[in-house]
């Protein structure tokens, strides 16, 4: 039996492994397609689908050709592949002249660092690790089936965050693991509170160069920042009721960036501990608590170290010359330029706008004013096909906010169509967060904001 088995293998071996080679594609595609994206990236995914069907179609059309045929069939998708290797040979040549040298040329020039996971390893060989953590997102907490759910970094501790403008930015945390200087904790009455994601968390700058640093700076409010990068709108609103329980809050300002935050809320729906905020009445993980916070920071502690642990093995396997094979094995520059298209915006979520009713409701509740700050992103001012969800989301986003009477900023008519140069204020002129220039501009449109009007 083993004798015939493995003559069966020996004669259709090419077709086994065509057919085990199709069967990984569609089920990675589908992994990815409906586990990961919901579906909602189905015109994405939708080329590798056909892609694996193909395949799939051709390992069974194989069974009934001679082995002529075969050899032909082998011998032109041989003969295309190496054709195509040549072609990625000529489009990793342009490619570098065009893009990759230019920014390398800008970095070396003012004696700035390229390669993050190496800056990484070397930042934490050279400094002192006392207290020290890189960054972690609220990805790596949802759907772990963790007793509580961390809306903040470590307490009193130094996190090491993002390189966009040629150095590691870093800031100090708070008693509860935001970018706050400590003290403001102790103010009853607060100006501000700004509630958002990486943009308001201050990413890839030091502080105080953030949006809250240059805003106390500009008016002498007391202010709270309560970003964290990653967060969607599930995470802002309940880093709110957690943190600003016992607090009389003047302005609210809830920030939206065009780019991810519909997709992060479809994540974040998938989390039953951050569904609660909005679906439970007066839910509360009580993270303000002590002993909670201490739970926090522990869970924290322990992801961060497992992202230091991966960094340092994605720089022993991921090594330049390695990507680059990789990449050049793999047809990168290929296809992005052949099937490569920007990912279109998912629509926002229904869920959203009752997530922003209940904050509304909540700033009506303690005569808060809720004012709704819109952000756009670099590929804004650089694609130049129009992304239609995500001018749907726009109009729907407006449409929303004059209905239910909440004030709104918006970024980029009030910044970016007002400047005759839009990326003077991204990190480099490349694409990225807001750089000094744009964090600061934007504190002073909210601190010139007229309520009244």
């Amino acid at each position: 039996m083993l004798k015939n088995l493995k003559k069966i293998i020996s004669n259709f071996y090419p077709e086994i492994l065509f057919f085990g080679f199709s069967i990984l594609v569609l089920l990675y595609t589908l992994v990815r397609d409906q586990l990961i994206w919901d579906g909602q990236r189905f015109d994405d995914y939708l080329k590798y689908y056909i892609f694996g069907l193909l395949l799939l179609f051709l390992s069974f059309l194989s069974l009934f050709l001679n082995k002529k045929i075969k050899q032909n069939i082998i011998l032109i998708l041989t003969s295309t592949y190496l054709s195509l290797l040549l072609l990625e040979a000529g489009l990793n040549f342009i490619n570098y002249n065009k893009h990759e040298s230019k920014k390398k040329i800008f970095y070396k020039s003012n004696n700035y660092k390229i390669n993050e996971n190496s800056l990484y390893l070397e930042y934490f060989q050279s400094k002192d690790k006392n207290n020290l953590y890189v960054k972690v997102w609220p990805k790596y907490f949802l759907n772990k089936n963790l007793e509580i759910f961390p809306l903040s970094s470590i307490s009193y501790s130094n996190i090491i965050y993002c390189n966009e403008n040629g150095y590691f930015s870093k800031y100090k945390t708070d008693r509860y693991g935001f970018n706050n200087p400590d003290d403001v904790w102790d103010n009853e009455k607060l100006d501000y509170v700004l509630i958002g994601d990486s943009f308001v968390e201050g990413a890839c700058v030091n502080s105080p160069y953030d949006i809250s640093g240059q805003l106390r700076k500009i008016s002498n409010k007391k202010i709270i920042n309560l970003g964290q990068a990653g967060f969607g709108p599930l995470s802002q609103l309940g880093s709110y009721i957690e943190y600003m329980k016992n607090k009389k809050v003047k302005n609210i300002i809830w920030f939206y960036y065009e780019e991810n935050d519909s997709i992060d809320l479809i994540h974040e729906k998938k989390d039953y501990l951050l569904k609660s905020y909005l679906f439970e009445k007066n839910y509360s993980q009580n993270l303000i608590n002590d002993k909670k916070n201490s739970k926090k920071n522990k869970i924290v502690k322990e992801f961060s170290n497992l992202r230091l642990k991966k960094l340092y093995e994605s720089h022993i396997e991921n090594t330049d010359i390695n990507l680059k094979i990789k990449r050049f094995i793999t047809l990168h520059n290929f296809k992005n330029k052949i099937f490569s298209k920007e990912a279109e915006i998912p629509l926002i979520d229904k869920d959203f706008f009752k997530i922003l009713k209940k904050i509304k409701k909540i700033s009506d509740i303690h005569e808060s004013n809720l004012i709704f700050v819109y952000l756009p992103s670099y590929n804004t001012f650089t694609i130049k096909k129009p992304r239609t969800n995500l001018s749907k989301n726009y109009v729907n986003i407006k449409k929303f906010l004059n209905e239910e009477k909440i004030a709104f900023i918006d970024i980029y008519q009030d910044m970016f169509e007002k400047s005759l140069d839009p990326f003077i204020y991204f990190p480099l002129r490349q694409d990225g967060h807001y750089n000094k220039k744009g964090y600061r501009k934007i504190a002073e449109i909210i601190n010139n904001y007229d309520l009244e009007n």
